[in-house]
C-alpha cells in the first residue's frame, strides 16, 4: 500500500464529516450558527421565540383562525413535533438502547409523533382547523 492510498482513506470519513455539515439554505446555515453559539445561542433563540409569542398571542396580527401568523402556527407545530419526537427518542433509546436508530423502527414513529402533534394543538385549543 502506497503513503497516497493510506492518507486518503485515513482522513476520508473526516472529509465526508466535514462535506455534509456544510449548509445549504439559509435556514441551515442559522441554525449552524445557534449551534456553534452553544448554550448562549439557544438562550437567545428561546428570548426570541418568547418574545414572538407574547406579541402573537396579545395582538392576533395573523389572518388564520386563531389570529396567528402562518409562520408561528408553522414554529409552534414545529417545535411541539420537536418535543414529541424527543420523548420518542428517550423512550426507544431507553428502552432498546441507541442502536436502535441504526434500524427503521423509530422512523415509524413519525406515524404516531404528527397525529399526536395534531390532536394535542387542537386539544389545548391553539389549532382550531
Amino acid at each position: 500500500m502506497d503513503p497516497t492510498t493510506f492518507y486518503t482513506t485515513y482522513f476520508f470519513p473526516s472529509i465526508c464529516q466535514i462535506v455534509t455539515s456544510i449548509p445549504t439554505s439559509e435556514r441551515s446555515a442559522f441554525w449552524l450558527i445557534i449551534g456553534l453559539l452553544g448554550f448562549w445561542g439557544w438562550v437567545a433563540v428561546i428570548i426570541a421565540f418568547l418574545i414572538w409569542g407574547a406579541i402573537e398571542l396579545t395582538l392576533r396580527p395573523g389572518k388564520s383562525a386563531n389570529g396567528c401568523t402562518w409562520e408561528f402556527n408553522v414554529a409552534v407545530g414545529s417545535f411541539t413535533f420537536a418535543v414529541f419526537q424527543s420523548i420518542t427518542y428517550l423512550f426507544f433509546s431507553k428502552l432498546f438502547e441507541p442502536s436502535i436508530y441504526c434500524t427503521i423502527w423509530p422512523n415509524l414513529s413519525y406515524l404516531l409523533v404528527f397525529p399526536l402533534v395534531w390532536l394535542f394543538l387542537r386539544g389545548i385549543g391553539f389549532w382550531v382547523y
